[in-house]
């Protein structure tokens, strides 16, 4: 996974760096210390890389939202950011689009990139990057990339440390004039990119290695449940995606209790592929889910309206030995949410951002929640998820080392792990006060308080 992010020019994130851990992440801290702007770059990231950089751009909500307001006030405004982290082939497994060898290969990575936007032009453009990547059982492979505009035109080079490295002739392999050595890897590969596009574009679709490093890179997405979009009914005509917000929960459960949840995007390719059986025993343990927080809870019921061509959500209660049945529009906020929740957390592994989950919940929920994200990531070894919170009951549920504190330090955002977390497990440990109780009242800080 990801371990470490550092980010110099996305919003308020100035020479900002973050240290990520396998398993569950949260992140803390009061309003405006940049908690939100360090998930909407992992949203911009995940899109840039899946998609291209305009995709990126429009999710971020226009390149005005993109660049921090110091680098944006000058002619040319640059965002800079590096990546590094660890990654296996085994999170390929069952993904679309990938089939490549069954051979399991352990790939570290450095990815540093450069975005740059011209106001004069006006563009938005990956002006630079580099990949390193250290896989086991070979040499370093280095790529390089760089746009530049010239004579009113984007200009693409790309440069690796050795061309003759085995696997980039592997990939290359069905390329002829590479085969006899007419043309070099680094210019082939530079016909493919296109300004906004990043070179794992292309090479996260040839070999095993650097289709990892396009998986690991864009693994998180962020979902902000909105309990009004959830309850709505799904048209019939939209795909059974279902979506961050909750929206397209009906059409996605009618599709998953028949094993038939499939969808179409054309960028996103390597998202998760279920068999049938798999999805019909995701949505039993979905509503086993349900059932846990209110033992009232029979299950879901949708019907497939074909006069009005919709998938009419209803849930089924158990009230005084008599089965009743409610259409979600008459269900509270906090069940709905809570529903699209567990179904988002099973079926979308992608989805694994969730910010501030305690809105709507009861706080035997929220410790439910956080029951499930441990359950999920134990039964995962490959899977994390990042919590952003506010709640002393959910950090009640947490151990310190999984605390990430976000604080204003000179105007500029910082984060850090818990300074204290060894005495303040001690201390939970032996009393009956939780994370939560710490936190609210100040025994909770990060490292670099910790030598003031």
């Amino acid at each position: 996974m990801p371990h470490k992010y550092s980010i110099h020019g996305f919003r308020s994130l100035l020479d900002f760096e973050i240290d990520l851990r396998a398993g569950i992440n949260v992140l803390v801290g009061t309003n405006g210390t940049g908690k939100s702007n360090f998930i909407s770059f992992l949203d911009f990231l995940g899109e840039m890389i899946e998609a291209d950089l305009n995709r990126a751009i429009a999710v971020a909500q226009g390149a005005g939202s993109v660049f921090s307001k110091e680098s944006f006030s000058e002619d040319q405004a640059n965002l800079n950011f590096s990546v590094s982290g660890d990654a296996t082939s085994k999170m390929l497994a069952g993904r679309f689009y990938y089939s490549g060898d069954d051979d399991e290969k352990n790939v570290g990575y450095i990815y540093d990139c450069t975005i740059s936007y011209v106001k004069s032009i006006p563009a938005v453009f990956i002006a630079k990057e580099r990949l390193r990547l250290k896989i086991d059982g070979s040499a370093e492979i280095d790529v390089r990339r760089f746009t530049t505009r010239e004579s009113g035109k984007f200009v693409t080079r790309c440069e690796f440390a050795d061309e003759d490295h085995p696997l980039l002739r592997e990939i290359f392999s069905w390329d002829e004039e590479v085969k006899k050595n007419k043309a070099k890897i680094s210019d082939k590969l530079a016909n493919f990119v296109r300004p906004e596009f990043s070179v794992l574009r292309f090479l996260g679709r040839q070999g095993v290695a650097f289709a990892t490093v396009f998986v690991d890179l864009a693994r998180f997405r962020s979902v902000n449940i909105d309990p009004t979009a959830a309850r709505r009914p799904t048209p019939v005509s939209t795909q059974s995606e279902l979506k961050p917000s909750g929206e397209g929960l009906a059409g996605a459960l009618y599709s998953i209790e028949r094993g038939s949840y499939y969808y179409y995007d054309p960028y996103l390719e390597m998202k998760r592929y279920r068999t049938s059986d798999e999805q019909i025993a995701l949505h039993g343990q979905v509503m086993s889910w349900c059932r846990e927080v209110n033992d009232q809870i029979e299950g879901v019921k949708v019907v497939l309206e074909f006069e009005e061509a919709q998938f009419k959500p209803f849930m089924r209660f158990r009230i005084g030995g008599h089965r009743e049945e409610f259409p979600l529009t008459r269900v509270s906020d906090g069940t709905v949410k809570w529903l699209a929740l567990v179904t988002i957390l099973h079926v979308e592994d992608r989805l694994s951002i969730i910010e501030e989950p305690e809105n709507f919940l009861h706080p035997f929920m929220q410790e439910a929640f956080l029951a499930l994200c441990r359950q999920l990531c134990a039964e995962d070894e490959l899977r994390s998820i990042v919590i952003t919170t506010h709640s002393p009951t959910l950090l009640d549920c947490c151990a310190p080392k999984e605390l990430t504190i976000f604080e204003v330090e000179d105007g500029k955002s910082h984060a850090s792990k818990v300074a204290n977390s060894i005495e303040l497990a001690e201390k939970i440990r032996t009393s009956r006060f939780g994370l939560g109780y710490y936190y609210r009242t100040g025994g909770v800080y990060g490292e670099d308080r910790s030598a003031r």
